[in-house]
């Protein structure tokens, strides 16, 4: 539904409605294509519940990607 570009992203109340919603993200090239690591999308979700007072029920992503210090 958006590109962000920046750090920080501000999702309407009013895009996720009521229930248990998924939010999925991936890492797109300017031409939109998928970034890999070691052929893997690099993707995440996270699925919440604006009810709830734990926002946050569960997450996923493609995998941990440690900074190697080079």
């Amino acid at each position: 539904m958006m590109r962000v570009y920046g750090q920080d992203v501000h999702i309407p109340a009013a895009w996720l409605g009521k229930g248990v919603k998924q939010i999925a993200l991936s890492l797109n090239s300017h031409q939109h294509e998928n970034w890999m690591w070691q052929n893997n999308m690099i993707v995440g979700s996270v699925y919440v519940d604006l009810a709830q007072a734990e926002l946050v029920l569960h997450q996923f992503s493609s995998q941990p990607i440690a900074h190697l210090g080079h």
